[in-house]
């Protein structure tokens, strides 16, 4: 009901807009019937929401997630203004440019900006813990694990996992990060355990522990229930652009195409990346120069600070940021490495107390960074990639972890924007290779954007 509300605002702006524009004169026939343009535009609501229902903008959507949320109301605008235009041509009758011109363009914005805006809101309530999707899980245990890790990285879908359906012999209550999940069945008895947990989804994780059901009668027996299936293959690190199903004989396959590592595009981007580190490094030069002014000024030790960081195909280079620690904080850093609030290779400590006054103000806003614009000119960065990781960090790498060499490491990347210290080593390497194997421009775009949104809101620590 929400959308259909969003749906009727925008017409009803988009026919204000009209009349503003067009002033609400003149009138066409159709048909041997006359209307007024203002009448004309009054219509458009109905026929808007009209068009959304039928082309499916109103069903439900518990993800909430990606660019379909807006194909809707551009798709349905598109063919409506096209059926218009033919009607107007079979019937003669002689429909004002400007009608179409400033309605329907009007429209469609409001339509996608009202989408826009109640998905942020939907994800604000489900990141404190409202709207959840009530999620039942089948599968084995480490699927189930690795299936729920992927959702808690984005709390935006809404799921709450309030049970199990497990093979006999494993455990009676899984243990999901921070919180219990009872088992309340076997694979088979899936139906059953939805119905009597309330689940509102169902989603198979590993379907080879069916032994009478399959994923098809899952499906039959969950119609007309009010429950939805998901079907997740073990591809969750892959993004849809890579995805595309092929239809077989019947039998429905994944094509996972080979990610862009090599690409022109992707090179193009980083030829990019280093024309316009000059001049946003002209444009930020009187800050810079305030800022080292200001270091030198704390403590009298040198104002950048200079560290070994591993970059593409594990090609070293000397990585420049402004100095916000004392001079000797890599020799002071044996005396509190069991102070570590970090998991894995990382050294994280939220009061270190290496950190100087301006350092600490700086590295909220992330300002001690901004050096690293030389690097992206001398070629060792690029402005969006994987995080440039220490020598010592590779001891402990597989070759899982060694493709994020596949491409450069960048100011910002995926891991930054999703809460640097707060998330764990794993998820970290784990958003770093995904950007490695599902890079697009696209996707750049939007680290910058969430980049920007985290410095501002001052949560660079």
């Amino acid at each position: 009901m929400a959308l259909v509300g969003v749906d009727v605002v925008a017409a009803i702006a988009a026919s204000l807009a009209d009349w503003a524009v067009r002033g609400g004169g003149g009138q066409i026939t159709v048909l041997d019937v006359s209307f007024t343009y203002r009448v004309l535009a009054l219509l458009t609501i109905p026929v808007w929401v009209t068009v959304q229902a039928l082309s499916g903008g109103y069903q439900v959507d518990y993800t909430n997630e990606g660019l379909r949320n807006y194909r809707s109301p551009v798709v349905g605008g598109v063919r409506l203004v096209a059926a218009i235009a033919i009607v107007s041509y079979v019937t003669r009758a002689p429909l004002s440019r400007l009608f179409l011109l400033d309605l329907f363009p009007t429209l469609v914005v409001a339509s996608v900006v009202g989408r826009f805006v109640l998905r942020r809101v939907l994800d604000g309530v489900r990141r404190r813990g409202g709207a959840q999707v009530r999620l039942l899980v089948v599968g084995d245990e480490p699927s189930i694990k690795r299936f729920v890790s992927h959702l808690r990285r984005h709390r935006s879908l809404g799921y709450h996992v309030v049970g199990a359906c497990v093979p006999p012999g494993e455990s009676d209550v899984l243990v999901l990060r921070d919180r219990l999940v009872p088992v309340i069945g076997k694979p088979d008895d899936a139906v059953g355990a939805a119905l009597g947990a309330g689940a509102e989804a169902v989603a198979v994780v590993n379907p080879q522990h069916f032994t009478e059901m399959s994923v098809q009668r899952l499906a039959w027996a969950l119609e007309r229930s009010g429950i939805d299936l998901l079907v997740a293959p073990d591809v969750v690190d892959v993004a849809g652009p890579r995805i595309r199903v092929m239809p077989i004989t019947g039998m429905p396959l994944l094509h996972i195409k080979e990610p862009a590592v090599d690409s022109l595009a992707r090179r193009a981007v980083w030829r990019l990346s280093q024309a316009l580190a000059v001049p946003l490094l002209l444009v930020l030069l009187p800050v810079m120069l305030l800022i080292a002014i200001l270091v030198k000024l704390d403590d009298g030790g040198p104002v950048f600070y200079r560290q070994e960081r591993m970059g593409y195909r594990r090609r070293s280079f000397q990585m420049l940021k402004f100095r916000s620690m004392v001079a000797d904080a890599d020799e002071r850093l044996a005396q509190i490495i069991q102070l570590n609030e970090h998991d894995g290779a990382l050294f994280k400590l939220r009061n270190d107390p290496r950190v100087t006054r301006v350092g600490r103000i700086i590295r909220r806003y992330s300002l001690d960074e901004l050096p690293q614009l030389l690097n992206v000119i001398r070629g060792d960065m690029v402005f969006v990639g994987p995080r440039p990781v220490l020598r010592r960090e590779m001891g402990d790498f597989g070759e899982l972890e060694t493709r994020r060499f596949n491409t450069k490491p960048g100011m910002t990347g995926l891991w930054q924007v999703a809460g640097r210290s707060t998330v764990p080593w794993d998820d970290a390497v784990r958003l770093d290779l995904y950007y490695v194997e599902n890079w697009s421009p696209l996707l750049d775009l939007l680290i910058l954007f969430r980049t920007i949104r985290v410095v501002l809101g001052g949560s660079g620590m």
